[in-house]
């Protein structure tokens, strides 16, 4: 067994590929002994192909015209130093600010975003998805529904060949949110995510993409779903009966 002292930044940068080479053997070394680690990092390598292709178009896009730096005349070079200096800060934040602007004009506004950004994050996961399994449902819905000060129901897709992992907790822009994940035989899950809204209104069906994602979205009196994943089947793009 190695006896080199091995860290969660040893770990981290090695998922990320950014760890010293010099370091290389021994981590390997390290997680070759310990099969909870080595899956904890194929969990998490998996997240991070999702991230990625959630967001990595945003980097292949070009910068907007009016933030190139036009070609001037000669300058001393402590003054051009110093100009390109300032233009390369204001730069950086109007390319992070037009990228921001970019990827909410393709996206779906407000809590579907959010559904889908958990979505990638937790289904991907093999061990922690829920913090309450499906075992445990009825304390799951008493508990959400106390947190989010509102009675919740969670529907049953078994008709559609899905079946009830469990949920979980999560911050939402107005309070406490929920995620619900199912499954398929295939191992294919979807989410459904539940906010507290303030419109109190009611909105049919949207259909947004995110990424590779698909979110169906929608409004009924306070609260707001958004179901995210592989929707392929029409069924899942439409509100589910006992959800209502």
């Amino acid at each position: 067994m190695s006896s080199v002292s091995i860290t969660e930044a040893d770990l981290q940068a090695y998922v990320d590929h950014v760890l010293a080479e010099d370091r290389r053997a021994d981590v390997e070394a390290y997680i070759a002994e310990r099969p909870d680690v080595a899956q904890w990092l194929a969990d998490y390598g998996r997240q991070n192909d999702i991230l990625h292709q959630l967001f990595d178009p945003l980097l292949d896009e070009p910068a907007p015209e009016s933030l190139r730096i036009p070609r001037t005349g000669a300058k001393s070079r402590s003054s051009m130093m110093r100009h390109a200096a300032v233009v390369g800060w204001l730069a950086l934040g109007g390319v992070i600010g037009w990228g921001i602007n970019a990827w909410q004009a393709d996206s779906a506004p407000g809590f579907p975003h959010q559904a889908a950004v958990a979505h990638a994050v937790y289904s991907v996961e093999a061990k922690r998805h829920v913090e309450v399994t499906a075992a445990d449902e009825q304390a799951m819905v008493s508990w959400m529904s106390k947190r989010m000060g509102v009675q919740i129901r969670v529907p049953k897709l078994t008709d559609l060949g899905y079946e009830l992992l469990g949920g979980r907790l999560l911050p939402g822009a107005r309070g406490p949110a929920c995620q619900i994940m199912y499954q398929d035989k295939d191992g294919r899950r979807v989410t459904l995510y539940m906010t507290r809204e303030d419109s109190n209104s009611r909105q049919d069906p949207r259909v947004a993409k995110e990424g590779a994602l698909q979110v169906a979205y929608w409004l009924d009196g306070v609260l707001g779903y958004a179901v995210s994943g592989n929707l392929a089947k029409p069924e899942l793009l439409q509100p589910p009966e006992d959800v209502e």
